[in-house]
């Protein structure tokens, strides 16, 4: 074709009606005959990491065959497979148990980071799994609304590498961040993490994929509030040019087993130390909501907005008693949980890779299934271990309750009898929809470690691509 400009016009579909032109909409210009530099004000923010090889992007959704042939004897071929990521850290600053589902590639994703202040250090990674470059915009936006970050504009993510982008120093000074992510050339995949220190005591840090789906209907499937000195927050976030009023319906969760129809699952009002009034999210930014009185518990977060909005909910867990000889601080872990749109729960099966995990963490003992119903109805589902063929080990059906309660399952009641060097995969079956999350807690010396996550469900294709000859 020669040396030209192409313009891929790439037109998204809203997440929730599937309407084409609904929702965010980006162009990208690029010459044929050789990639395009970046801008040049990009470099100060952005450390260059390793190579491909120590890429911590996961391989994307794919077929898994299980060798078993039905929803009710197992769970059918061409499985989906979601992948996970873990990593415990147990001393120094970096302290913490990190659990993650795998991020997707997309062309525009958001990520809710906590605050920028002494001792904060959130961050954005840049993964690009391609075979080409990527050029990737990032804008912030805080408490107040968008920021003015010049210098977060055209980073280059060279092919099989990644790169790190240091929040807090673009935007200090902020409570939380909402970050956005435009790949301008190319896609990647983008996790955001954080650490915190209170002087030399570590308070923990955790990873989390981006959400690339923003909705006005949101659901985290799975949180839990400690007893002891726990914080809990939810941080929503409205990705258009207008606040976002914002609606929370928090559910107590309810035991794995037979659906009690007489247990009414509570509107958010109803439970002791949830918002009874709607929160406003600003225009490109985040509203910070405190949700640290909840009782001790499970529970599944229903959002519903008049604007799209991304949401994430972070807590810590800490020991009570005194600190240690040679720190002024109890140590704390700090997890974070993306939400999901609601209107993509699975509807078919989906295998969790958790043999890693199990590993990582000594067993089955601390790590629980969450399980939520699409909709306002109730449903069912089927929970079963395999081993590295593919054979199941142990199975449930679960009930799960009418009005987006939750169910929780442990892992070490599923595994009951189980050498747990055997199991490989979590997979989960179900013909009536499910939305998952999942949960670590993992005792320590200096106070317990945990960390979780929300399993993205299937995304349907959300963008029409047209390529223009100039």
């Amino acid at each position: 074709m020669g040396p030209g400009v192409l313009r891929a016009e790439r037109l998204f579909a809203d997440p929730v009606t599937g309407a084409a032109g609904e929702g965010v909409a980006a162009s990208v210009e690029a010459l044929l005959d050789r990639f395009p530099p970046p801008d040049p004000v990009a470099a100060a923010p952005v450390v260059r990491l390793a190579g491909a090889g120590s890429l911590q992007t996961c391989p994307a959704p794919g077929p898994l065959d299980t060798g078993v042939e039905s929803l009710d004897g197992g769970l059918p071929a061409g499985t989906a497979v979601r992948g996970l990521t873990v990593q415990t850290v147990r001393t120094g600053d970096d302290r913490g148990l990190q659990v993650a589902a795998c991020p997707e590639t997309a062309t525009a994703s958001w990520v809710l980071l906590g605050g920028t202040g002494v001792g904060q250090e959130p961050r954005l990674l840049l993964a690009n799994p391609g075979e080409t470059g990527a050029v990737v915009d990032v804008r912030l936006g805080g408490g107040d609304g968008s920021l003015l970050t010049p210098a977060s504009t055209g980073i280059l993510v060279s092919p099989g590498e990644q790169a790190e982008v240091a929040v807090d120093a673009l935007a200090p000074d902020q409570s939380a961040v909402l970050a956005r992510v435009v790949a301008r050339v190319g896609t990647v995949a983008v996790s955001g993490s954080g650490s915190a220190l209170a002087g030399l005591v570590p308070l923990g840090g955790d990873t989390q994929p981006a959400e690339t789906s923003p909705s006005t209907s949101l659901v985290l499937p799975w949180v839990t509030v400690g007893g002891g000195r726990t914080e809990a927050r939810l941080l929503v976030g409205s990705v258009g040019d207008s606040p976002a009023v914002v609606r929370l319906r928090v559910v107590p969760a309810q035991p794995a087993g037979p659906a009690d129809p007489a247990s009414a699952a509570p509107v958010g009002s109803e439970v002791r130390g949830a918002p009874s009034e709607p929160v406003v999210a600003p225009a490109g930014g985040v509203v910070d909501v405190d949700l640290s009185d909840l009782p001790a518990g499970s529970y599944a977060v229903h959002l519903e907005s008049d604007a799209p909005v991304v949401a994430s909910w972070t807590g810590t867990a800490q020991r009570d008693g005194e600190p240690v000889e040679g720190l002024t601080g109890v140590p704390a872990d700090r997890w974070w949980v993306q939400a999901l749109p609601s209107a993509a729960p699975w509807r078919s099966s989906v295998v969790l890779p958790v043999g890693p995990l199990l590993a990582e963490v000594g067993g089955a003992e601390g790590t629980t299934l969450g399980l939520v119903a699409p909709g306002a109805g109730g449903g069912r589902a089927r929970v079963a271990l395999l081993d590295a063929a593919g054979q199941e080990l142990a199975s449930q059906p679960v009930d799960l309750p009418a009005d987006g309660a939750p169910v929780g399952l442990t892992l070490a009641q599923l595994a009951a009898g189980l050498d747990p060097a055997l199991v490989a995969s979590l997979a989960v079956g179900s013909a009536t929809g499910v939305h998952l999350g999942l949960s670590v807690q993992l005792p320590d010396v200096d106070g317990p470690l945990v960390a979780g996550t929300s399993v993205p469900g299937p995304q349907p294709p959300t963008s029409q691509v047209r390529l223009v000859r100039d």
